[in-house]
């Protein structure tokens, strides 16, 4: 059993008491506003990615996932190859070209950064020495 498959499985049992957070990728927060936090509502493995859908719309995706820290205090992955995040600024109008994403992606010793939402673009720092995932 593959380490994406142990925390899926883990993840399933903790839900729907699972930790929720504000979704930070290798210590590069998502801005949301004040307060605001979001819940996982599913977990699934797609050819050993580890899949999470959250409750408002958005999916993140995990290669290579090791280092978990899963439950209903924690919910920490601590490495990853490769880690993008999914939305849609109109979940009633989903298409792939409406489908905005941050990719992150480790390089070498630093993580490559990259998100077709131009305004985000400035304000991607990934740093090196944080969990790939992390809900804060």
């Amino acid at each position: 059993m593959s380490v994406a498959s142990r925390i899926a499985g883990h993840a399933r049992q903790s839900l729907p008491r699972i930790k929720r957070g504000r979704p930070s990728f290798f210590g590069d927060t998502l801005d949301l506003p004040a307060g605001e936090t979001r819940t996982i509502a599913d977990v699934d493995l797609e050819d050993e990615c580890l899949v999470l859908r959250f409750e408002t719309g958005e999916i993140l995706r995990v290669w290579d996932p090791s280092g978990p820290d899963v439950g209903h205090n924690s919910f920490v992955i601590a490495h990853a190859s490769r880690v993008v995040w999914e939305w849609y600024p109109d979940l009633a109008k989903q298409s792939p070209e409406g489908r905005l994403y941050r990719e992150y992606s480790v390089r070498g010793c630093g993580i490559e950064a990259r998100t077709n939402a131009d305004p985000y673009m400035s304000r991607l720092q990934p740093k090196v020495g944080y969990p790939a995932v992390e809900l804060c």
